[in-house]
């Protein structure tokens, strides 16, 4: 691996560290990715969002998010490879558990995740240009039992 691709791999943790960060928060992240970002959602095998344009990608999340009422991202394992010199592709473990109201209650559910992305450096700074975020493990139950 050369020095600049340490470097870009660096960088590219920290974008992805960034956009978790901002747990949900599409207005703020959509900074970070590309005008023409692909972005889908799967649940098992079934897809639940699939959304092209940064403008219907904050649509999409602030929809998807609306029923959240608190909202934790963890990142875990995170491989990149390098395609060109402003072109990778990366492998993202991470752990999402978000807060929702059922009949009353409130209920908790952890989610294992993993996301396939394209990432482009346009202008000296590296965006997502694509993700596909595979919801695989789920666990759902009352909060604090």
């Amino acid at each position: 691996m050369t020095q600049e691709n340490v470097i870009d791999t660096l960088e590219i943790q920290r974008l992805v560290g960034k956009i978790s960060n901002l747990e949900g928060n599409a207005a703020e992240q959509k900074k970070f990715f590309t005008r023409d970002v692909q972005f889908r959602i799967y649940i098992g095998e079934e897809q639940l969002l699939d959304v092209a344009g940064i403008l219907n990608y904050e649509k999409s999340i602030k929809n998807f998010m609306s029923m959240i009422k608190r909202v934790h991202y963890i990142n875990g394992q995170h491989v990149i490879d390098f395609l060109a010199k402003d072109t990778a592709t990366g492998l993202l473990f991470c752990r999402a558990v978000h807060v929702t109201e059922e009949n009353g209650k409130e209920m908790i559910t952890d989610h294992y995740i993993y996301c396939e992305d394209i990432y482009q450096k346009k202008n000296g700074t590296w965006l997502v240009k694509g993700r596909d975020a595979h919801y695989y493990i789920s666990d759902k139950r009352v909060l604090g039992m």
